[in-house]
């Protein structure tokens, strides 16, 4: 069964400076499983600075299933985009971007262009693909939140919820 492309999309709107959205997106500690929930890291190799650092993680989906994915960080221009290369349940890349549409916020821009590598996610994928979408979703808009959260109690404010 071929693997199945997805080119899934998200916007994250954070009440923060992009400075310090950068520092935790891109901490080469891969520290996302502390504030993103349903993520667990399995494996972590930090580079000097990001390009280079690499991590096993865990994302849970909302609906069931797991994916194993490794991210490798391939290009950075600090603190505006980073590049990162995906391995495991998924095959592709990740291309993040970070702007600052008013002072202290930063919207941050996330695309990936992936291939499921699973079998079970090939064959069922035709008929799953809206359910795995929308399970994307979910877990991004978990990520944002985990962000928001984890930003708002460094600076010890508590920011605007979520939308």
């Amino acid at each position: 069964m071929r693997a199945r492309p997805y080119d899934l999309t998200s916007a994250w709107h954070v009440p923060a400076p992009r400075q310090e959205c950068w520092d935790v997106l891109g901490d080469p500690r891969m520290t996302w499983p502390r504030w993103w929930r349903g993520v667990e890291a399995l494996e972590v190799r930090p580079a000097t600075g990001t390009t280079g650092s690499f991590a096993r993680l865990r994302f849970r989906s909302p609906v069931g299933y797991a994916l194993v994915l490794d991210l490798v960080v391939g290009a950075e221009t600090p603190p505006e985009r980073v590049r990162i290369d995906v391995d495991g349940d998924l095959r592709g890349h990740g291309d993040v971007r970070l702007t600052a549409p008013t002072p202290g916020t930063t919207r941050v821009d996330i695309r990936w262009h992936v291939r499921t590598t699973r079998t079970w996610m090939n064959v069922v994928g035709p008929v799953a693909r809206p359910a795995f979408v929308l399970a994307h979703a979910a877990m991004m808009r978990s990520g944002e939140r985990g962000l928001r959260r984890h930003l708002a109690e460094r600076s010890g404010t508590a920011g605007p919820p979520a939308p």
